[in-house]
C-alpha cells in the first residue's frame, strides 16, 4: 500500500493497513497452502504406499498371534503398530493443510486402495510360501477371471486417484456385471454415488455390499464422519453423512447430521430434503 504524504492520508493508510493485515495474511496463509498442494498431495500418495502394506502385514500377523506367543513375534507386532502410528499422525497433519474437496478426495483414494486386492496379495503370498494351500486349484476360467478383476481395480483405483470419479463409476459397474459377487465393487460404487449427490443409486449399491458380506456395514459411516472430524464447518460432509445413516436406516443419527448440516448453511436444500425423509422415516415407523 502506497503511503501517502499529507498526514491525513498518512494515517488513513495506517489505519487500513492494521485492519487488514489479519485478511492479507490469511491471504497469505492460503496461498502458501495452494502453493504447497501438489508437495502435500505427493507426500499423502508415499504416505499411503507404506501405510497400507504395514497395516494388511499387521492384521495378518494379529490373527497368527494367537498359534504365537513368542516373545520375538511380539516385539515385532509392537514394532509394526508403532510405524503404524506414527504414519497415521504424519497423515492427520498432511491432511489438515489440505482444502475439504482434497480431503474427501484423499478419504476416497484410501478406501480405495484399502479395499484393492493388490495391497494386500503380496504380503498374503509371502506368508503362505511355506505353507500348503487347502483350497483346491481355480480353473483356467476362474483364473483369468480373478485376474481380469485385479486389472479392473487398479484401473478404477487410477481414475479414483485422478478425481476422474465418472469413469471409475462405469469400471466398478463393469465389475459388478462380471463379478456380481464383488462386494468391493458395490462398497465403492456407494461412495462415489453419495459423493456425486446419487444417493438412490448409492443406496442400491450399499445394500448390495451388506447384503453380500455383513461387515461392509461398518465401513460405511466412518468414511463420512471422518469428513466432519477433519471439516466440522463443512454442511456437505454433514448432509453426505445424514444419507449414509439414511441408507442404514439410522434415522434419529441421520436427523442430527442434516440438522448441523442447516445449522451451518440454512440453504442447504439437499439436507433438508434429508431431514424431511428422515422425518418421514420416522412417523413411518411409528405408525406402521
Amino acid at each position: 500500500m502506497s503511503r501517502k504524504s499529507l498526514n491525513v492520508f498518512f494515517c488513513c493508510s495506517l489505519a487500513a493497513l492494521f485492519l487488514c493485515r489479519p485478511c492479507q495474511s490469511h491471504e497469505a496463509s492460503e496461498e502458501a497452502k495452494e502453493n504447497q498442494r501438489p508437495e502435500t498431495l505427493l507426500s499423502l500418495a508415499a504416505n499411503r504406499s507404506l501405510l497400507l502394506p504395514l497395516e494388511t502385514e499387521y492384521n495378518l500377523l494379529q490373527n497368527e498371534s494367537i498359534k504365537n506367543d513368542s516373545p520375538e513375534f511380539a516385539e515385532k507386532l509392537e514394532g509394526l503398530g508403532r510405524q503404524i502410528q506414527i504414519l497415521k499422525e504424519d497423515r492427520a497433519q498432511l491432511l489438515r493443510t489440505l482444502p475439504p474437496k482434497d480431503q474427501a478426495n484423499e478419504f476416497l483414494k484410501d478406501l480405495a486402495a484399502q479395499k484393492n486386492p493388490s495391497y494386500s496379495s503380496s504380503i498374503q503370498d509371502k506368508q503362505s510360501q511355506t505353507k500348503e494351500s487347502a483350497d483346491p486349484p481355480r480353473s483356467v476360467a476362474d483364473t483369468i477371471a480373478f485376474v481380469s478383476t485385479n486389472e479392473l481395480h487398479e484401473k478404477a483405483l487410477g481414475y479414483v486417484q485422478n478425481e476422474t470419479y465418472d469413469e471409475a463409476v462405469k469400471i466398478y459397474e463393469q465389475i459388478i456385471l462380471q463379478d456380481p459377487d464383488d462386494d468391493e465393487a458395490y462398497l465403492l460404487l456407494g461412495h462415489l454415488y453419495v459423493l456425486e449427490s446419487q444417493y438412490n443409486k448409492a443406496k442400491r449399491a450399499f445394500l448390495n455390499a451388506v447384503h453380500i458380506d455383513p461387515q461392509n456395514r461398518n465401513e460405511i459411516i466412518p468414511f463420512y464422519e471422518n469428513k466432519t472430524l477433519q471439516n466440522p464447518s463443512d454442511d456437505e460432509a454433514y448432509t453426505r453423512l445424514g444419507y449414509a445413516h439414511l441408507i442404514l436406516e439410522e434415522t434419529t443419527k441421520a436427523q442430527e447430521a442434516f440438522k448441523e448440516a442447516l445449522s451451518i448453511n440454512p440453504s442447504n436444500l439437499e439436507a433438508l430434503r434429508g431431514l424431511d425423509l428422515a422425518y418421514q422415516k420416522e412417523v413411518s415407523a411409528l405408525f406402521g
